[in-house]
């Protein structure tokens, strides 16, 4: 029943993505519910993730990236694809009570990061990226957000 319900809040997010209006003739400047949907606060909205928010708020991040920008896929399919998939493993969590403590990434979303901070610093990672080197997050894991958030801090 829980996964039920995700999936309607998931398809609901897709429809309104897809359904969403766009500014600027397609540029990517997006308004309403689409661009609601790309706000950071909106990831705070649900109390496990305060942390996280806490401290990509004060993080080199802030400001420059939303929480989309590395921790989904991007494109014109791709992307809603990617939210909606979040949002229903999230939401399904969050309903089932089944929230690990401390959340930890998971080889998917470690590799959709690892997409991500290519995608953007391509020109300084590009060795590093193609040449087999560790991952950005071996390095920069603390980047976004700081150091585990252990409970009380």
């Amino acid at each position: 029943m829980l996964v039920l319900i995700g999936l309607v809040i998931g398809f609901a997010g897709l429809a309104i993505m897809v359904a969403g209006p766009w500014e600027g003739g397609g540029s990517g400047f997006q308004s309403g519910a689409v661009a609601a949907l790309d706000d950071p606060a909106l990831c705070a909205t649900c109390h496990v993730m305060g942390p996280q928010f806490s401290s990509y708020i004060r993080s080199t991040h802030a400001g420059v990236a939303t929480c989309n920008d590395c921790h989904v896929s991007h494109g014109v399919f791709a992307g809603p694809v990617s939210k909606v998939k979040a949002g229903v493993k999230h939401v399904t969590a969050l309903l089932a009570g089944h929230i690990p403590d401390p959340i930890r990434v998971s080889a998917e979303s470690r590799r959709l990061i690892q997409e991500n901070c290519v995608r953007c610093h391509e020109p300084l990672v590009r060795d590093t990226a193609k040449g087999g080197g560790p991952d950005c997050l071996f390095c920069h894991r603390y980047v976004a957000h700081s150091r585990p958030y252990a409970k009380g801090r």
